[in-house]
């Protein structure tokens, strides 16, 4: 049977296949560049990749949807490749997208109800795939915090409901359920597409290694052994800028993911003016593009002189994310990394930039692996270190 094979974690395991889409991509990176431990079972492959449907030729072509063979699969989005539902050929079957104007009650229905049979397949196939419903999860629990779809307290998706969907596949499930009822399960997603964040990176490895041990008991081992970090400035200071970096700390704080300390402030450039006596880190999204063309950073020198000419006593500093965060990503023989030292020496008396290219300060495990290139949570508190901050700790629950 699929429990026996995934067994305790003192028994000796088979190799485990790990499949799904952008949620297993993002676990993969994290696990190579040591953002997360990974599971104690050895993961023999790991198969993610961006927003594929359930019925596409990625998932069903594979080796544990046709063999038995120990795999978790990352339940995706019933949604995704809905353009099926007008054009089924092969292009739509493998495209990447949702199609908005074809999201109805009848065409949810559709496809959840082709997502069940491809999983009804797979699981006679292969016994010893089990399923985790993650994204269906972090929807339920989203749409519960909000009031959606409840009546006299009692929530109930049209279509789609987390409990009757892993009760479908019996012992074949890895159960999500009972975290909907924890106001703590926010923590486990990183973004409104139910992204593990690092809290749930940490819960997903202990159910690989655990899949029959309740989820609310794994989260509360989480809570017991990590702490969240808390940004710190020895000064008052301001965050400014335009990059994905202060995006991503901001939403990352008001998902508890992270602390920020009372003496830091993330502000639009427009309301700095405000803060006399507060330092400013200017958190930048220039970069040179693809032809080489440097941006405009003049604005940006005026800007930062002015702040420094209204208070000379204070610090001004201004940080290039996006250029570093690609540096780092890019490190094959046209990596951009000579063209980030450009945009800094055009501001040296306020960058923070590297002594030499090959003493960089980000790298691989300080960036996500979207195309965005958002910070990871080592990327978000390195440039708090470069910018003359620190890091606190504090619990992940009060």
């Amino acid at each position: 049977m699929a429990v026996e094979e995934l067994g305790a974690p003192s028994r000796p395991w088979a190799p485990l296949h790990i499949v799904g889409t952008s949620h297993v991509l993002r676990w993969r990176t994290a696990t190579k560049y040591g953002q997360v431990a990974p599971p104690q079972r050895r993961v023999d492959k790991w198969h993610g990749k961006r927003a594929q449907m359930l019925a596409s030729d990625y998932f069903l072509q594979q080796d544990f949807a046709n063999r038995r063979m120990p795999a978790l699969l990352v339940v995706p989005e019933f949604r995704l490749g809905n353009r099926t539902l007008v054009a089924d050929d092969s292009v739509s079957r493998n495209q990447m997208q949702t199609d908005s104007e074809l999201i109805s009650r009848p065409n949810d229905q559709t496809m959840y109800e082709s997502a069940m049979k491809v999983l009804e397949g797979i699981q006679r196939r292969n016994p010893l795939c089990r399923f985790l419903f993650w994204s269906l999860a972090g929807r339920e629990f989203s749409n519960r915090k909000s009031g959606k779809y409840t009546e006299s307290g009692n929530y109930r998706h049209p279509v789609w409901n987390l409990e009757p969907t892993e009760n479908l596949f019996g012992h074949a499930t890895i159960r999500l359920g009972e975290l909907m009822q924890s106001p703590e399960t926010r923590l486990l997603f990183a973004d409104d597409s139910m992204h593990p964040s690092w809290v749930g990176l940490e819960l997903l490895r202990r159910l690989v290694d655990e899949p029959d041990t309740s989820a609310l008991r794994l989260l509360q081992e989480v809570f017991a052994v990590h702490s969240k970090p808390v940004v710190r400035y020895a000064k008052p200071t301001i965050l400014t800028g335009d990059s994905v970096w202060l995006k991503r700390l901001r939403s990352q704080a008001h998902g508890g993911l992270i602390s920020i300390s009372p003496e830091v402030r993330i502000v639009r450039p427009e309301h700095v003016f405000k803060y006399v006596d507060s330092d400013i880190v200017y958190v930048s999204s220039c970069e040179i593009d693809g032809q080489g063309r440097k941006p405009d950073t003049e604005w940006q020198r005026k800007f930062l002189d002015e702040m420094a000419l209204r208070n000379p006593s204070r610090s001004v500093c201004i940080f290039f994310w996006e250029a570093r965060a690609r540096a780092a990503k890019n490190t094959g023989p046209n990596a951009p990394l000579a063209q980030t030292g450009v945009l800094e020496s055009a501001l040296h008396a306020y960058a923070v930039a590297e002594p030499s290219e090959k003493m960089r300060f980000i790298h691989r495990q300080h960036v996500e692996s979207s195309a965005a290139l958002h910070p990871t949570l080592q990327g978000i508190l390195k440039v708090v270190e470069l910018t003359g901050g620190y890091t606190g700790r504090a619990p992940l629950v009060a």
